[in-house]
């Protein structure tokens, strides 16, 4: 998915009109334009308008190797332990705007699709609590979340 992340007008005192973002889905059954939309929680004011990301959310899986492989070449991993923490641009974008806007009242709204897998409700878990809204992502029935390998080196 294309990671999209929207600064809105209020951000931008000189611009004069608002981009218009629909969205359909979810438990909505009509479009819902999200930049109009009255927060529902997570320290937002019932008028602020949100920092809107459309993008992709990925389970980042991180290996400690001695040295990255060459084509076609296996290399062991250097420790029995791996990381997983939340990854993709869109997740990664969206925790960074609410981050930034804490305490603004104005919230994080990511627009993204969940896996259908085990990892799906640790990311929604995580990703709440940084005070990234998720009320407009959906879960794929077919697929899980997406996972990125890294390979982690002494390095970097």
């Amino acid at each position: 998915m294309l990671a999209l992340a929207l600064s809105l007008a209020a951000a931008i005192p000189h611009r004069q009109s608002t981009p218009s973002l629909k969205y359909r889905g979810g438990s909505e059954s009509a479009d819902t334009d999200l930049l109009s939309l009255k927060y529902r929680g997570g320290g937002g004011t019932a008028d602020a308008k949100p920092l809107v990301v459309v993008g992709s959310l990925n389970v980042d899986v991180t290996i400690e190797v001695e040295r990255l492989p060459k084509k076609e070449e296996t290399v062991m991993a250097s420790s029995p332990l791996t990381s997983i923490a939340v990854g993709g641009k869109g997740a990664n974008q969206a925790v960074a705007a609410a981050r930034i806007a804490a305490g603004t009242g104005r919230p994080s709204v990511l627009v993204c699709a969940f896996g259908n897998d085990g990892y799906a409700e640790m990311m929604r878990s995580a990703l709440s609590e940084t005070g990234v809204d998720l009320s407009h992502c959906s879960t794929s029935e077919d697929l899980p979340t997406g996972q990125g390998i890294v390979m982690l080196t002494p390095d970097g």
